[in-house]
């Protein structure tokens, strides 16, 4: 005989700077956001969301026609459970990966995305921050270590047709998970995971991220 207790998992996704949660219907405290064709979409929006981290894994979906893979990072709280997913071909999952390495697994993390425009280009990533203080990232411009480069394809008008991150994200995928194992034998089921809204994050300067080697 077997038995067990569904759980819900709520599911978080990184995006335009901010973590989101989709609903399927307006709600008190959600924003509308239309789609490329008007369409209205209801979203709870929030500045950071911080708690432990259970594991990682990935899933890959069909967007318009071409697969994409996406990055999920798990918490738990309780019996709740709760995903934050990042496309992991973003800056996003770049800068998660190269400073959640020097995170202490025990201890609970923020995620805090940002994104600002600087000469007419937008840039985004996002801060990993531990005991109030944003981590450094593990690999720099002035330090890759062994990570690898980012391959760039352009044609011969010098226009870029091709960005493969394959090898990057094969090598940060076994660095997490390496840094995952370090605290597998630990009970995180009693520790809190939270979100919050419209507190804005801005005691960190986002040019620290200027230092990534993307």
């Amino acid at each position: 005989m077997a038995f067990g207790k569904n759980t819900n998992s709520l599911y978080f996704s990184v995006r335009n700077g901010k973590v989101t949660r989709y609903s399927k219907t307006q709600q008190e405290g959600t924003t509308v956001v239309p789609t490329k064709d008007g369409q209205p979409r209801h979203y709870f929006i929030y500045d950071f969301i911080e708690g432990l981290i259970t594991g990682f894994r990935t899933k890959e979906d069909e967007i318009m026609g071409q697969k994409k893979l996406f990055f999920q990072i798990q918490m738990s709280d309780e019996g709740e459970n709760y995903t934050v997913e990042l496309d992991s071909d973003s800056n996003y999952f770049q800068s998660f990966a190269m400073a959640v390495l020097h995170a202490d697994i025990n201890q609970p993390i923020r995620i805090a995305p940002f994104m600002k425009e600087e000469e007419g280009k937008k840039k985004s990533g996002l801060f990993v921050i531990q005991n109030g203080k944003p981590l450094k990232y593990k690999y720099t411009k002035d330090n890759p270590g062994d990570l690898p480069s980012i391959e760039v394809t352009k044609n011969k008008q010098g226009k870029v047709v091709d960005v493969d991150r394959e090898e990057r994200n094969k090598f940060l995928f076994n660095e997490l998970n390496n840094w995952l194992s370090t605290g597998i034998t630990v009970n995180r089921s009693n520790n809190l995971v939270s979100v919050a809204q419209e507190e804005v994050v801005d005691d960190f300067d986002s040019d620290l991220a200027d230092d990534l080697p993307f």
